[in-house]
């Protein structure tokens, strides 16, 4: 399956350049022109109605389950692996990973110069912060009890008969440098950690707003994927923009805007 955030970086660009020469075919009789120009940097916009939706469920990746957050979600927060255009597992935050002899252990090493959307520096603390709480009992996922349900000791945090997971079946011997323990040896581990209630997100901006209250702060930072959020308008739209601080190659797209249409017919109107 190929992710959001690699349809967003390749898919588009090219499905608008597809668009530009259906176009112009269509207003000179059908011919192919010579040549096609790259619009400029300012028409580098790319709007994808939310149809039949007045707003997303949430922004949390720990708690999300529908398509239409999920989406939103992608284009802002990453994890340690994602899947590759043939569903394999591949690096993402992580750069590489090793398995212990008994197949028990993973231990990943991050990508170096890894930072939050707002230049926060982002280490291995970070990530183990992230799992951790998504298996906490008050952020209530739905998802995380599953995906991560072979992580050693999740299902006692998850049911509060522990208060972490950290230092114990995660690990953080460095800033670079992560360790998960798994229950028992599987051989989806790895996938099961390219799901959102894996992804990564900035304990100081949970910190300062609350459990919830950082949903409605992503403008000041909290991400880590190729896209930041610009604004965020309660059942109107989400604006996107590329992230300056993401370590991969930024998107050619200058923004991406997410508007809301709770009205299938509202969405054909606009357009």
């Amino acid at each position: 399956m190929k992710s959001r955030k690699k349809l967003i970086k390749t898919i588009l660009p090219a499905l608008l350049c597809a668009m530009a020469l259906l176009v112009a075919a269509c207003g000179s009789g059908g011919s192919t022109p010579a040549s096609v120009v790259k619009a400029s940097t300012d028409k580098q916009v790319f709007v994808l109605p939310e149809s039949g939706v007045a707003d997303i469920s949430t922004f949390d990746p720990g708690t999300a389950t529908d398509s239409f957050s999920l989406t939103a979600i992608n284009m802002v927060f990453t994890g340690l692996v994602e899947l590759d255009d043939n569903g394999n597992v591949a690096p993402y935050l992580a750069s590489s990973w090793d398995v212990s002899s008994d197949n028990l252990t993973y231990t990943f090493h991050l990508r170096p110069g890894l930072k939050f959307s707002d230049g926060t520096p982002l280490t291995s603390a970070d990530v183990a912060y992230s799992i951790d709480r998504a298996l906490q009992p008050a952020t209530k996922s739905g998802t995380a009890p599953y995906y991560l349900r072979y992580v050693k000791d999740a299902v006692a945090l998850n049911s509060g008969k522990i208060k972490t997971i950290i230092g114990d079946s995660i690990k953080t011997p460095d800033a670079n440098t992560i360790s998960i323990t798994a229950s028992q040896p599987a051989a989806f581990f790895l996938d099961a950690l390219t799901y959102p209630c894996s992804y990564v997100v900035e304990k100081s901006l949970v910190d300062q707003y609350g459990a919830t209250g950082w949903l409605d702060h992503l403008t000041a930072g909290g991400g880590d994927g190729p896209f930041k959020v610009q604004e965020y308008t309660h059942s109107k739209q989400i604006v996107f923009v590329p992230n300056p601080n993401y370590y991969g190659p930024h998107p050619q797209l200058q923004k991406v805007i997410f508007p809301f249409y709770k009205n299938a017919d509202t969405t054909y109107q606009a357009y």
